[in-house]
């Protein structure tokens, strides 16, 4: 995971908006650096220094140009990324397992050809 400060305000043409997941406030963030490092990225609020993360559930990368959808990290994700013990989270989401989730689990009970007729 690599901690990013983000920005209170726009600095340059291409920056990406977003709202913190604990304060609302806005906040900016390169989208060069979004583009180089979405599924490693976190980002720290300038204003509450919450620690939020990209949403999977908006498109495939939790960002577009127009904006970012930030989310605050789940109670695994902050375990298993060995995040501050004071990091506000948005609780738990379920035991993790080798595919990474329940879901990942569940889609790879689906898709998996390893089953005898």
């Amino acid at each position: 995971m690599i901690y990013l400060e983000l920005t209170a305000k726009r600095d340059r043409y291409r920056d990406t908006p977003g709202k913190c997941a604990k304060c609302g406030r806005e906040v900016w963030e390169s989208l060069f650096t979004l583009d180089d490092a979405y599924n490693v990225w976190a980002g720290i609020c300038p204003h509450c220094k919450a620690i939020n993360l990209l949403s999977m559930n908006f498109g495939l990368r939790g960002y577009c140009s127009s904006k970012m959808e930030l989310v605050l990290p789940t109670d695994e994700e902050k375990k298993a990324n060995e995040m501050p013990a004071d990091c506000p989270t948005s609780g738990p989401s379920g035991p993790a397992d080798m595919h990474g989730s329940n879901l990942g689990e569940l889609c790879h009970k689906i898709m998996s050809t390893d089953e005898k007729p």
